[in-house]
């Protein structure tokens, strides 16, 4: 009988009225394998015997990390000008050359900007939105009601759908400003979530080349 051949556990039982302490232990790596007991005079010996845990396990058993199926870091590859009360769907984007960027999984489509989910699950998602606002500046008197809204809507239906949304107000004294929105969405498999800019100022803004689109899967 060798130590990981047989598979059984064996311990001969004694009086009730014994006291007895069984230890096992292992000596000498997996050739040898030792059993000792210990007995209050007067009581039956003992005997145990355990099966060895195995050495081996999967990396998903051993890693207390999950791979992430899907991911992406993209960035706006142009500008785009939105126009006065209009509401607008940014596209074109392009993955970073940069190290430290990524593209994971098959869902992003950068062309359209659409994130198509492959599984049914919770998503995050975030987006760093630069706005150059200078001529909106120069050309009216801003108002209070002006202001510019960021979504990230499920199938570009914005109101039907929970959204992502940030709005801003347009009294920056900077050129350039940035509207950061961050959320998490439950979406079913083959819905789609893209990033809106909805201008309700007088005059048009524009989105620069660069504004950041991110995401990833986080579980069912």
């Amino acid at each position: 009988m060798t130590h990981v051949e047989t598979a059984l556990t064996t311990l001969i039982c004694v009086p009730a009225t014994s006291f007895l302490l069984c230890v096992a232990f292992l000596a000498h790596g997996w050739e040898n394998f030792w059993s000792a007991h210990m007995q209050w005079p007067g009581s039956n010996s003992c005997v145990f015997l355990c099966q060895l845990p195995p050495l081996l396990l999967s990396l998903e058993e051993v890693s207390p990390y999950r791979r992430v199926e899907e991911a992406f870091h993209c960035k706006l590859k142009g500008q785009v000008v939105v126009d006065k009360k209009t509401l607008v769907e940014l596209q074109n984007f392009q993955s970073p050359l940069a190290k430290g960027a990524f593209l994971r999984g098959t869902g992003l489509n950068l062309a359209t900007g659409r994130f198509t989910a492959p599984v049914s699950g919770i998503y995050q998602f975030s987006a760093n939105i630069h706005i150059d606002h200078s001529e909106l500046k120069s050309k009216v008197q801003l108002r209070a009601r002006d202001n510019v809204r960021v979504l990230i809507c499920i199938e570009s239906l914005c109101h039907r759908y929970t959204s992502l949304e940030v709005i801003a107000g347009l009294e920056s004294n900077s050129k350039i400003f940035t509207v950061y929105v961050h959320g998490l969405l439950q979406l079913q498999a083959g819905q789609y979530t893209s990033i809106f800019v909805d201008n309700s100022a007088g005059a048009p803004i524009t989105i620069q080349n660069g504004s950041d689109f991110m995401g990833m899967l986080m579980g069912a």
